[in-house]
């Protein structure tokens, strides 16, 4: 997901999604699954990439654009998140 890097807008997709698929729901995908040989625990993660998207792509050029720089917000999962400047 990439946003705004606004540490209030952030915190609100966070807390939006943490809402939507909670972790400690009851999923139908929490349990033993034998062809992988564990307990399928990351249905939250499966449920917010459908709502978020599960990739993106980003055009890298060295050369100087004529746009302001804009802190922007990616969130690669619920775990983890990384803002950068471009």
């Amino acid at each position: 997901m990439v946003n705004e890097s606004l540490p209030c807008v952030e915190k609100d997709i966070m807390e939006t999604l943490d809402r939507i698929a909670p972790e400690n729901y009851p999923y139908h995908h929490n349990h033993y699954l034998p062809t992988y040989g564990t307990i399928g625990g990351n249905a939250p993660g499966h449920l917010k990439s459908l709502l978020t998207g599960n990739h993106c792509v980003f055009r890298s050029q060295r050369a100087r654009s004529s746009w302001a720089a804009q802190r922007i917000f990616i969130s690669a999962s619920t775990m983890a998140s990384k803002t950068e400047n471009i």
